[in-house]
């Protein structure tokens, strides 16, 4: 398992591979989401394979509406893994 702090390594690390899952917190809130997602769609625009993970609820107002965006796992085809969590990103390979 590998693990770096900090943006030259985060940037490296969404470079060096093409499949990633994102996951976030329990009943996450807009924060958590828009971090997923915003994510995922930076991936995406360059060519990589991302989805994000959460295993919800979405009660919360706010987010009720992008439930539809994730799925609650298994966790298939990820070679690496950004875990999306209070004010840190974490990231990993297996």
């Amino acid at each position: 398992m590998t693990c770096s702090p900090g943006a030259d390594s985060l940037l490296k690390f969404l470079n060096d591979y093409d499949n990633f899952a994102i996951i976030g917190h329990e009943e996450p809130d807009g924060d958590c989401l828009g971090s997923q997602l915003a994510i995922a769609h930076f991936l995406e625009r360059r060519g990589k394979s991302a989805m994000c993970y959460s295993p919800g609820p979405f009660i919360r107002p706010e987010v009720m509406r992008y439930s539809s965006e994730f799925s609650t796992g298994p966790i298939d085809g990820a070679e690496a893994v950004v875990i999306v969590f209070a004010n840190d990103i974490i990231f990993w390979t297996f």
